[in-house]
């Protein structure tokens, strides 16, 4: 047997355990054999150090990032894997949790968190977008606020590399410490969603059995809504990770509801048209300063 089909008949054989539990393997790997017969912990074990050593060998010429997302929907195996990767000793490779939304697993270099500004109220590979990045703001968690501290910890030659990565693929890095990035993201991501969410709840309270007022609906309805498809399991735990911040945000938008209330009949009611338009605005001119870039 020629090394090369050694090493591809060792990758298969660690792929067994896998492919019980993602079945696209043996459709990609027709030939990976059965798992062997051994009590779970045991197969537990195999599995979690068939990973660490793929994760190893791919990591051996130059630096490997794996980065996970919607980890809300995580089993306990998986949970139980990630925290495997973040005590094994394999060199230089570290696992970092951030507010159970993702995990990044970085392998020769420190663990490196991270939030892509963008995405889609859709999931699966049918609905990939090679330009999803292309304009979008990603915010790269520092572990501190400190000028100093955060050069020196930007300073290695991965995190540039990572950071130019990130350029390659359009994206415009934005550097943050988690607790202003958490407190920024709950005006601008998570009240949003549940503005969405509300918005379209409240006409399902409204809707009679001849569909009013949604057949009605014109696309400044369906604009304000199209977050409100999101699944509840991806907005569970981050509505729980950050409750506070949103709850600030909620309290800031409904001292601004009531505002409107008290206003429709008044000519004050301008002010607060032109006090949004400024936000609106402001937009807009990032949009074309980005343009122009």
């Amino acid at each position: 047997m020629s090394p090369r089909h050694r090493r591809l008949s060792s990758f298969l054989s660690r792929l067994s355990f896998a492919a019980v539990t993602v079945s696209e393997l043996r459709n990609r790997f027709p030939d990976i054999p059965p798992p062997l017969e051994m009590p779970p912990a045991q197969q537990r074990r195999f599995l979690f150090k068939s990973v660490t050593d793929f994760f190893e060998r791919a990591a051996h010429t130059r630096a490997l990032v794996v980065r996970l997302d919607d980890l809300q929907w995580a089993d306990e195996t998986t949970l139980l894997l990630l925290e495997h990767e973040a005590n094994e000793d394999v060199g230089e490779a570290y696992c970092e949790l951030n507010d159970q939304e993702k995990t990044v697993i970085a392998y020769r270099f420190g663990g490196l968190g991270g939030h892509p500004l963008t995405g889609k109220e859709t999931s699966g590979i049918e609905n990939a977008d090679a330009d999803l990045f292309v304009g979008a703001k990603y915010v790269v968690i520092k572990e501190t606020k400190e000028a100093e501290e955060a050069e020196e910890e930007f300073g290695s030659e991965s995190v540039r590399e990572f950071l130019d990565w990130l350029r390659r693929v359009g994206a415009e890095p934005v550097v943050l410490d988690a607790e202003t990035h958490d407190r920024a993201v709950a005006f601008t991501s998570h009240l949003p969603q549940l503005l969405s969410t509300a918005l379209a709840a409240a006409v399902a309270d409204e809707t009679d059995r001849g569909e009013l007022p949604v057949s009605l609906a014109a696309g400044g309805f369906r604009d304000m809504v199209r977050l409100a498809s999101s699944p509840y399991e991806i907005w569970r735990d981050i509505c729980s990770t950050n409750s506070e911040n949103i709850s600030r945000a909620l309290e800031r938008l409904e001292r601004r509801l009531a505002r409107l209330r008290a206003r429709l009949q008044s000519p004050e009611l301008a002010e607060e048209f032109e006090k949004a338009q400024q936000v609106c605005s402001l937009l807009k001119a990032n949009d074309g300063r980005r343009n122009d870039g």
